[in-house]
């Protein structure tokens, strides 16, 4: 079986929706049928770094429904007729695999759901791989072709807020001294202030790509994201800009998984997942060094995110 680029995200939300209390190691053992080293397996298989083999993925599923069932025992919830997942559930997309998991847990706490959506939105925005004093990703709002003085940038007074029709929008990233081999963004939408949780939504409706890999434009000290400030489209939420600038064109092949010299275009779901997970092995390869890790994540790939809200 092909590697899940989802798993890790989709394992840990079922974990924290089901509370369960066994460990990933002795998950590990269990489905991997191995004590010495099925923990590290497991480990391997939630990283993206293998897929699992047929009679693995079979018995994870298991464990998946094992979990579901222990949750709805604790809680008095009647026992479901027959299994809610099945390898297509594991193998498919991310938010119908989270919502196959809400509808099994009736009356679930609030809280569980709204950590869960955090969990989720956080993530596919790579809101952890932000890195310490990278280059600051800023927003800027414009009326009537006149720019508000201040742009906000990520971590500033709070995101400003747009409204469809109404105004334009230019991204910049500031703080840069020379222009990246390519530069990817990405946009996750987030619909709380709608009162509605991420798997209420499709995929398409919750992450929007600008055409990438692309050159954005070096202008007067500020990389110019958008050639010029453009309309927003009217779909209110709050929306988290992601983008990673990679500085050496060798490390293209190794962030995108659609290979070497790929045309400027919207990855889908699994390109996406598979580039949050390569993104976070490159940031995590940068890490190991220490001391240099600074000076190796400039040198290749830089990763910066700011927010705003449409009304």
């Amino acid at each position: 079986m092909d590697i899940i680029p989802n798993l890790y995200l989709k394992w840990g939300v079922l974990r924290d929706l089901t509370e369960a209390a066994d460990r990933n190691a002795d998950i590990g053992k269990a489905i991997f049928d191995d004590e010495d080293n099925g923990a590290v397996a497991f480990a391997r298989l939630l990283r993206g770094d293998r897929g699992p083999p047929a009679s693995v993925a079979q018995k994870l599923v298991g464990q998946m429904n094992r979990a579901i069932r222990g949750w709805r025992l604790r809680h008095r919830a009647p026992a479901p007729e027959e299994n809610l997942l099945s390898l297509a559930e594991l193998e498919g997309p991310l938010l119908p695999f989270v919502q196959a998991v809400v509808d099994g847990l009736p009356g679930v706490d609030p809280d569980r759901l709204d950590h869960a959506h955090r969990t989720i939105v956080d993530d596919i925005a790579a809101c952890d791989v932000v890195g310490r004093g990278a280059p600051q990703l800023v927003v800027e709002r414009f009326a009537a072709e006149r720019s508000f003085e201040d742009a906000i940038p990520s971590g500033g007074a709070g995101p400003i807020e747009f409204k469809a029709g109404v105004h334009k929008g230019q991204l910049a990233i500031v703080g840069v001294s020379g222009v990246p081999a390519a530069a990817y963004t990405m946009f996750t939408r987030d619909p709380a202030p709608l009162g509605r949780r991420i798997w209420e939504m499709a995929w398409n409706e919750t992450v929007l790509w600008l055409p990438s890999p692309f050159m954005p434009e070096l202008v007067e000290g500020r990389l110019l994201l958008l050639r010029r400030p453009q309309p927003l489209k009217p779909s209110p939420g709050r929306f988290i800009v992601t983008t990673a600038l990679v500085w050496r064109e060798a490390d293209l092949a190794t962030l995108d998984p659609r290979g070497k010299n790929p045309p400027p275009g919207a990855l889908d779901e699994n390109e996406t997942m598979q580039f949050l997970t390569r993104l976070r092995r490159m940031r995590r390869a940068a890490s190991e060094d220490g001391r240099k890790s600074q000076a190796r994540e400039a040198a290749t790939v830089s990763v910066s995110s700011a927010s705003y809200l449409v009304a």
